[in-house]
């Protein structure tokens, strides 16, 4: 998903659907922040790993991914892009899911 503009090019606060795609992902790490004094949040840093696309634009940074996997949806915060393999085949996106707790 990218984030939307309205028709004087001004972020319109919504998200538009640009790609459906498989993704295999994986979840290295995640780790934990103090919001304020009684509530904690914790941040998970998920790896997604797509095929490159041959047309349209590839995911940038500060897009979102929404993964869904039988029947729930995770939405998910890009935070980098990068080449998986030397054939440029695959795409690495680094992302992070912010879980209230």
């Amino acid at each position: 998903m990218a984030a939307g503009v309205d028709a004087a090019g001004q972020p319109s606060g919504a998200w538009a659907d640009y790609r459906n795609c498989s993704a295999a992902i994986r979840e290295p790490s995640g780790t934990e922040t103090q919001q304020s004094d009684d509530q904690t949040t914790g941040l998970a840093l998920l790896e997604l790993t797509i095929r490159t696309p041959h047309d349209g634009r590839i995911p940038q940074p500060k897009d979102r991914v929404i993964y869904r996997e039988l029947g729930a949806a995770r939405t998910l915060n890009i935070e980098s892009v990068a080449r998986r393999d030397d054939m440029r085949r695959m795409l690495r996106l680094m992302c992070t899911e912010v879980q209230d707790g």
